[in-house]
């Protein structure tokens, strides 16, 4: 599988990297002024064509077939975590488009910004095989790191009881 993590405000990883799991891989920004401060994470089930695809004008089940739900990895990725923006398979209008969330929108406590500068972390070893480290909003997304796992994660313990659903 490959994990994307977008929005970042810097990443500590370059393209070709090997991480480990638990590896801090950058902090969380603000998609280079397009948002408020998250996270956005999602895995691709297949290696997509383009690591920078959204999901306008699929199904909710393409999405579904394109895509794991990352939800069981959130206290992993981002152990501050107290809260979803958009959660995996949320129906989204955009400009007329509509989709269904790939991920999970990950924000930590407080609103607006507050987030802004906290770390995330790989939920597994794996290699870094894409990143966006421009100041351009690249298509919405900011800066982007994508990961392709070569060790299985190990779901966090807490879930789903902790995390909120």
């Amino acid at each position: 599988m490959w994990h994307r993590f977008a929005h970042m405000q810097n990443a500590l990883v370059r393209e070709g990297d090997t991480v480990k799991n638990d590896q801090q891989l950058g902090t969380i920004g603000t998609g280079n002024g397009a948002f408020s401060a998250h996270l956005h994470y999602d895995i691709f089930r297949e290696k997509p064509k383009s690591w920078t695809s959204y999901v306008y004008g699929m199904t909710k089940e393409q999405v579904k077939a394109l895509y794991e739900d990352p939800t069981a990895l959130n206290l992993i990725v981002f152990p501050k975590f107290h809260h979803y923006g958009w959660e995996y398979l949320d129906r989204i209008v955009s400009g007329g488009k509509v989709g269904y969330h790939p991920g999970n929108d990950l924000n930590g406590p407080g609103a607006g910004n507050a987030d802004l500068g906290l770390p995330f972390f790989s939920p597994c070893d794996g290699k870094i095989v894409y990143c966006y480290a421009g100041s351009g909003r690249n298509g919405g997304w900011g800066k982007l790191v994508c990961l392709e796992e070569l060790t299985t994660p190990v779901p966090c313990l807490h879930c789903p009881t902790h995390c909120p659903k």
